[in-house]
């Protein structure tokens, strides 16, 4: 990470409720600018680029504990003041040490426009570390650009007023949707607000300048809201936003395909890319602030499923205030890196901001001490808790907000049952061995995806008929969740595709397969992957140790060849380390041959579980085929 790192938040966000530039300072880095100017000396190099000068109140720095937050206040006050003077409204400023690491400073300071933002607190690098030359270089063009993307007062106005009737308001017209304008047909070049969302959105050109002349009326902004919205609950549609590590993608297919058969217009996005009323729209990572803003702004969709990762919510923030219903699956040890999110603790503070923004059900998973400790966080109008293993009277004791209810697992009539309870009501939902994803249970991670999926569907008000209907109709496989638990068949033994890719998920991927009866061996191909750490890597491998009867161990396959590094042999290592006999492991390097090499050592009666990444999703059925084809 370098000394200073800065990008924008395009709506609300962890950080705050107003799009900000979150600026991250690295103390420790020995780029970190050494010494702090005064306010004198500030206001003196102002004034040489003949620039009014920040007011007394705000120069006032002498309160701070040390020289670095200093400097960290003077920067965010000086983006704040270029964006000002270049006649961009904005006024939020936050300066404060990380509580997980203390040699992180943050500074947040709002924008109007991502991308002035972003330039003026590059500006304010350049003042406040005397780079005179760069900065008069640069100041002009960032005056002309500035004033060119002037946020429009009667659409700030309008929002302003949406806002305070809580009636989503999204800007078309700046970054990051005025490139999507024209893609979503609409008109290039106006400045557009939408107030509501899917099917019931309503845009406003705010080109012709300020609803009543010169300076923008609130009044007459808040009658025009009122007109498009008499009743500010007609502006929105049922969002549902799910985040977690492991089974995020899977419980929001599941999520969407309960409201898709009861008759919703669902708009989905998931990592694997964006899916509207059924029909797909764009393939890749659409699970952050453009994914979702694309769907919201859909007229054709009347219900949305958010798929929402840690990077989203870290660096781009949400397209909505509030979503109706907010998952968080678990919390585990992947995309933990130094210089980014160092602990699990931080992680789980990141998704915790997705719960924390349900309005009508927060729904956690019991079973995971860190979703536990969101419960404090919570401020919807139900807190759901599922697990796979506690009692109903465990689950009650967790509290939350609102009231609470519990997703159990539990015996009805010799089998395993999804069971709701709420408000002092057992209602059986369904049979775990009815939901084809769950390999009649074995796959207890499927279960607990089905478990979260039916609560949020239960939630929102559907009726237990229909989230019966459609998970006895969810399959795992190529076409409902592509890359997990894919039986693949037309093979003398049976071979079984998955995206496990942390310790976690291969923990979760060998409880289920340490319950399926196998009449041959059990054999694992497996693989690291390039960009994490060696240290997730090992602990992947090692949660397989002692699993299977011979493991695979395969190179990741690059999107663009040739590896960036090589993981098969941290793989095998881990492998040894762990116990595994060295002759029970077989090095392999990447794409159809080496899957042909795997295929063509199975035996009869074996089973064979082949872990992917999204490089080789796309083609390993193909590959699959033509195996069988040279096989015959």
């Amino acid at each position: 990470m370098p000394a200073i790192l800065s990008f924008p938040l395009y709506g609300p966000s962890r950080r705050a409720e107003v799009p900000v530039v979150e600026v991250r300072l690295d103390t420790r880095d020995p780029g970190f600018p050494r010494g702090c100017p005064g306010a004198d000396e500030v206001n003196r190099r102002l004034a040489s680029y003949r620039l009014p000068p920040l007011i007394s109140a705000e120069l006032r720095t002498d309160h701070l504990a040390s020289e670095e937050l200093r400097f960290a206040e003077l920067l965010g006050q000086l983006a704040r003041h270029l964006q000002r003077l270049a006649g961009h409204p904005v006024g939020e400023l936050l300066v404060r040490r990380s509580r997980f690491a203390d040699w992180r400073i943050l500074v947040l300071v709002e924008h109007a426009h991502a991308e002035v933002g972003m330039a003026a607190v590059q500006l304010a690098v350049m003042l406040l570390g005397q780079q005179s030359d760069v900065f008069a270089a640069n100041h002009p063009s960032f005056l002309q650009f500035a004033h060119a993307r002037v946020p429009s007062e009667a659409l700030t106005e309008i929002a302003r007023a949406a806002e305070l009737r809580d009636i989503p308001a999204l800007v078309l017209s700046r970054p990051p949707l005025d490139s999507a304008i024209q893609g979503a047909g609409l008109t290039a070049g106006k400045r557009l607000l939408q107030l509501g969302q899917g099917a019931r959105r309503r845009l406003v050109d705010g080109s012709a300048g300020p609803v009543g002349g010169q300076g923008a009326d609130s009044a007459e902004a808040a009658a025009r809201v009122d007109a498009l919205f008499p009743d500010s609950r007609a502006a929105r549609i049922p969002v549902i936003a799910v985040t977690g590590t492991n089974g995020k993608t899977t419980t929001t297919r599941m999520i969407a395909h309960i409201l898709d058969q009861a008759g919703f217009r669902t708009g989905v996005t998931t990592s694997e890319g964006i899916t509207l009323a059924g029909s797909a729209l764009t393939e890749g990572d659409s699970a952050s602030f453009e994914g979702q803003a694309r769907v919201l702004t859909d007229p054709g969709i009347d219900a949305a499923v958010l798929e929402t990762h840690h990077r989203g919510i870290v660096i781009r923030g949400f397209a909505w205030r509030h979503c109706d219903v907010g998952l968080c699956l678990n919390v585990s040890e992947d995309h933990i890196a130094p210089g980014e999110i160092e602990t699990l603790e931080e992680m789980a503070d990141v998704k915790a901001a997705v719960p924390a923004r349900a309005s009508q059900a927060a729904i956690l998973f019991a079973d995971d001490p860190h979703c536990r400790a969101m419960a404090p966080r919570l401020e919807a109008a139900s807190t759901w808790w599922v697990s796979l293993h506690r009692s109903v009277d465990q689950l009650m004791a967790l509290g939350g907000s609102g009231d609470v209810v519990a997703c159990t697992v539990e015996s009805e009539a010799g089998e395993e049952w999804i069971v709701v309870h709420r408000q002092g009501v057992r209602q059986p939902i369904l049979s775990v061995a009815e939901i084809p994803a769950t390999f009649g249970g074995a796959a207890r991670f499927m279960v607990s995806n089905a478990m979260h999926a039916a609560s949020a569907a239960l939630a929102m008000g559907l009726a237990p008929e229909q989230v019966v209907q459609a998970l006895t109709g969810f399959e795992a496989g190529a076409v409902m969740t592509p890359g997990r638990l894919n039986e693949m068949g037309g093979l003398p033994f049976r071979l079984i595709l998955d995206f496990a890719h942390n310790p976690d998920g291969m923990a979760r991927l060998v409880e289920f397969t340490d319950r399926l009866p196998v009449q041959g061996r059990k054999l694992l191909a497996l693989s690291g992957m390039a960009k994490r750490h060696d240290d997730i890597n090992r602990k992947s491998a090692q949660a397989a140790a002692g699993h299977f009867d011979h493991y695979f161990c395969k190179e990741y396959t690059p999107s663009n060849p040739p590896p960036v590094r090589r993981v098969a042999p941290v793989m095998q290592s881990a492998l040894v380390d762990a116990g595994v006999d060295p002759s029970a492991i077989t090095v392999l390097s990447y794409g159809k041959e080496a899957l042909f090499d795997i295929l063509s050592r199975c035996e009869p009666g074996d089973l064979l579980v082949y872990l992917i990444g999204n490089s080789e999703k796309a083609a390993i059925g193909a590959y699959v085929d033509e195996f069988r084809r040279r096989s015959r």
